[in-house]
């Protein structure tokens, strides 16, 4: 960078955004130079053109802000007498006005986070696309309803299709892939996993039931065993169409969270979920047939007697700018995960809100870090607080803690554990069912140590994560989506039970420490106060189930939809105007400049400067301080590419060169050196030599920066007088022949090669 700029660029940066840091402005400036204070009033910003919404109430929010701008640039006496108003009476109104103004804001953002997730019917797909075709079947040994698998298993024979049934007890990991190897016919269509229909819980791991615990094990033993065909994983009762009526198994659920994970982190050799009724009949197995045969194009579907629905996320504002009416909190609330994170920033809410009295149970208690200025601070404002020490997976001590509150209104159940994002190939079942505990566990002795006790709410906080996948938190994800099948299946008990898939919170937690990649995928963090509003209007509205989340489409859609489609958020928007936008602009000015400079070079300083150019921006993606890493015939997958990081590159590319380039650049043109190659064609097609110039090049840079011993250096010339040997053979086989090099076939060029190699 060019260190003036850069320098002053940052003391400017600090002198605008803090005020604890003085500028002696005096040592930057020349002499003599005068300097003006800026003025103590806000800037006055006027818009004469009103930018596009995507909802009305943003547009309604831009046009009230003249009115407040009007009120907030002058002082209260100016302002009553434009107003005609008692200047006392003003000072009283204003602060209620800025405050209705805050609430107004954050009650508009919130509208643009709100969303939930509907069952749309979709094209019955015909099961005829099955026939001939060869299916693994996974069965669990024990466990499920046997006349399940047995109806599919003859479901899919009936439609000649050829079925391999592999019974799956309690085998490991390598065990299982060497029986699949065993099962495995060549030709492989797909592999269909019944394993989840067994719901009893594990007796090793009770986060897990034994069926979810065994589909972990099979997506491990499959990755071992080479296995490339798609994956389906059926369920039943696992998601609710109806939620007035339909009960499921949160065990169920979980797999769902675990399947749109797989969806990400395994793209390929990923099918899709599918959810049966409790006794399909044979119209219904029919079209789970047309459904894994990939007719429909669908990869999370439900099937109800004879009608195939697909799971969509859609937009759900809360309808209404005022505030919400119905619940609020009062009496005794206790708050799980509360002295920290979101449970914290929950606490507040609630305390702003009305309640008496808040219990924080964490497993630290008073122990933990900051709580004493937590306690403080809800205190003041107006709540009675008490902090236990509870670690809500130890059922005698959630027992103790629910007895010593018998006054209790509700129930937020916020504890979680931070978790590294680790694919499901290298994790071991233990660590798997582990991160669950305090999730899953503690909501298990939440609901069964309350019983029937009547409770005004009982809200449970899941994730995004369980919606619509997040790379390497499959267990997660999992847990999260445990808690939405426990809280779906409380309320069809006439139970309080409802639960939130939240986004990123702002305000610090687990949240924040992953703020940094979780902007960089386009999900934004919430501001506390405005996301916490959710919740009373989720209870307020009578809602089971809210997806709350501030993304960024522009950023998100892309990288989201790059290696397989995503039907789940194709009903958004936002979402499909990402996928049309261009990355970027043929003709850009720093495009064209950049390719300006290209033209003027020689062939082999062109191919040169073009792979320093996507070294750079790749290392720069990466985070990298130089581009050593990011040597021209390293593999990007082996650099650490993914999704996300693709688009970003490509984008960065984009800016650079000026071109409209894929966003499967770096899985379409493996290693820099190949990308360098297609970029430079794109830039200069008619310029685009053999790269044989750079290759030189290339060999002769690792020459000089890689110290040789005699007899390597020997080796080396002997091959290149080979080489040379070959090229001489190979023109003079073409001269011969009074024709040019690519005229010769294949065979020709080959057997020339040949004859040269063995002669040299």
């Amino acid at each position: 960078h060019p260190e003036p700029h850069t320098l002053l660029t940052a003391i400017a940066t600090t002198h605008t955004h803090t005020t604890a840091t003085p500028i002696t402005w005096h040592n930057h400036l020349p002499t003599n130079t005068t300097t003006t204070d800026l003025p103590t009033y806000p800037f006055q910003h006027h818009h004469y053109w009103l930018e596009p919404a995507a909802h009305g109430h943003a547009a309604e929010g831009r046009r009230d802000d003249g009115f407040w701008e009007a009120l907030e640039s002058e002082e209260t006496e100016a302002l009553a007498t434009r107003l005609k108003v008692d200047a006392d009476a003003l000072r009283t109104v204003l602060p209620a006005l800025s405050s209705l103004r805050d609430a107004e804001r954050k009650r508009s953002a919130l509208d643009d986070w709100r969303y939930k997730l509907v069952w749309r019917g979709v094209s019955a797909p015909n099961a005829a696309g099955i026939t001939g075709t060869t299916w693994l079947v996974a069965v669990p040994a024990a466990g499920g309803d046997p006349r399940i698998v047995r109806d599919v298993l003859d479901g899919l024979s009936a439609q000649a299709a050829r079925v391999y049934p592999l019974v799956v007890g309690g085998e490991d990991r390598a065990a299982l892939a060497e029986a699949i190897r065993a099962e495995s016919r060549p030709g492989l269509t797909g592999v269909l996993s019944l394993l989840p229909l067994d719901d009893e819980p594990h007796e090793g791991h009770p986060t897990l039931s034994r069926g979810a615990a065994a589909t972990v094990t099979l997506v491990q033993a499959l990755a071992d065993a080479e296995v490339s065909a798609p994956l389906w994983l059926a369920t039943s009762g696992a998601v609710a169409l109806d939620e007035a009526t339909e009960s499921v198994s949160p065990f169920q659920t979980s797999v769902w969270g675990l399947g749109a994970v797989l969806a990400v982190d395994h793209p390929d050799t990923w099918g899709g979920l599918v959810d049966l009724p409790a006794a399909p009949a044979a119209e219904d197995l029919a079209l789970l047939q047309g459904v894994i045969s990939g007719a429909s194009g669908e990869d999370q579907v439900a099937i109800r007697s004879g009608v195939v629905r697909a799971r969509r996320m859609v937009r759900s504002p809360n309808g209404g700018a005022g505030p919400a009416q119905g619940w609020r909190p009062h009496g005794t609330v206790l708050v799980t995960g509360g002295t920290s994170g979101v449970g914290a920033n929950v606490a507040r809410w609630l305390a702003r809100e009305g309640a008496d009295r808040l219990v924080l149970a964490s497993r630290r208690g008073s122990g933990a870090e900051g709580v004493a200025k937590l306690e403080a601070e809800l205190t003041e404002l107006g709540a009675a607080v008490t902090v236990a020490a509870c670690d809500v997976a130890d059922r005698a001590a959630v027992r103790d803690l629910l007895d010593s509150l018998p006054e209790l209104t509700a129930v937020m159940h916020a504890a979680g554990v931070g978790h590294d994002n680790v694919l499901v190939a290298d994790t071991t079942l233990e660590d798997f069912a582990g991160f669950a505990r305090s999730k899953v566990i503690g909501a298990i002795n939440l609901d069964e140590l309350l019983g029937d006790r009547p409770l005004e709410a009982f809200v449970m906080f899941s994730s995004g994560a369980a919606v619509w996948g997040s790379s390497g938190q499959a267990s997660y994800a999992a847990a999260n989506a445990f808690l939405d099948g426990l809280a779906q299946r409380r309320r069809i008990r006439g139970l309080a039970g409802s639960s939130i898939a939240w986004g990123g919170w702002g305000g610090g937690g687990m949240m924040e420490a992953a703020g940094e990649q979780l902007g960089r995928s386009g999900l934004r963090p919430m501001a506390p106060d405005a996301a916490a509003l959710a919740i009373g209007q989720l209870l307020s509205n009578g809602g089971g189930h809210l997806v709350v989340t501030d993304i960024d489409w522009e950023r998100f859609a892309p990288a989201f939809a790059l290696a397989r489609p995503r039907p789940l958020v194709s009903a958004i928007p936002e979402f499909t105007r990402a996928l049309d936008a261009p990355a970027a602009a043929e003709g850009d000015d720093d495009g064209a400049a950049f390719a300006a400079r290209l033209a003027d070079l020689p062939p082999a300083k062109r191919e040169r400067m073009v792979v320093s150019l996507v070294r750079a921006e790749a290392a720069a993606v990466l985070g990298h301080t130089s581009d050593d890493p990011v040597q021209p015939d390293r593999a990007f997958n082996e650099l650490g590419f993914d999704s996300l990081t693709a688009v970003e590159l490509r984008n960065r590319l984009g800016r650079a060169t000026g071109l409209k380039l894929p966003a499967t650049l770096v899985f379409d043109y493996p290693t820099p050196a190949v990308l360098a190659r297609f970029v430079q064609e794109r830039l200069a097609p008619e310029q685009a030599s053999g790269s044989i110039f750079a290759q030189l090049d290339e060999m002769e840079r690792l020459l000089r920066e890689q110290s040789l011993s005699a007899g390597d250096r020997a080796h080396v010339s002997d091959r290149f007088r080979a080489i040379m040997h070959v090229a001489e053979g190979v023109n003079g086989a073409a001269e011969d022949a009074d024709r040019d090099l690519d005229d010769l076939s294949d065979e020709e060029l080959f057997a020339t090669l040949d004859d040269q190699l063995g002669a040299s």
